[in-house]
């Protein structure tokens, strides 16, 4: 990931009515940020703030010229293949300049398996 200001990162999650949901996916961002030095917003599909394309407008108000979406969901399920996908669209058609790139979701990771599997394996200890 480039430390440039001219790319960003976002952690798009699903979104819950219940608050203390949230707070592990501020965690997350909070650790990236610490990592990569750049741009890290949160963005919530559904039930939570800010949306997609809120976080998307303000990017781009912000002269940013490339964000990598980094889906926060266990698989390529309906979310990310197709809802992400149209918000997606929706905005580079009205920011064409503003370079998008969607990463696939983080449990098709081997790492975050990994770490999940080693989690589960360590609960019996």
């Amino acid at each position: 990931m480039s430390n440039s200001a001219t790319t960003a990162l976002v952690l798009f999650a699903h979104g819950s009515r219940n608050q203390a949901w949230r707070a592990p996916f501020e965690r997350i961002a909070q650790k990236v940020a610490a990592q990569t030095h750049c741009v890290v917003e949160l963005a919530f599909l559904e039930l939570m703030e800010p949306s997609l394309p809120q976080v998307l407008q303000a990017m781009a108000q912000q002269n940013i010229q490339k964000i990598v979406v980094v889906p926060l969901f266990f698989g390529m399920g309906n979310h990310v293949a197709n809802d992400l996908t149209a918000l997606v669209e929706a905005f580079t058609h009205q920011y064409p300049l503003v370079q998008v790139e969607i990463k696939a979701p983080l449990g098709e990771s081997d790492v975050v398996l990994n770490a999940m599997a080693d989690y589960a394996a360590h609960s019996l200890v």
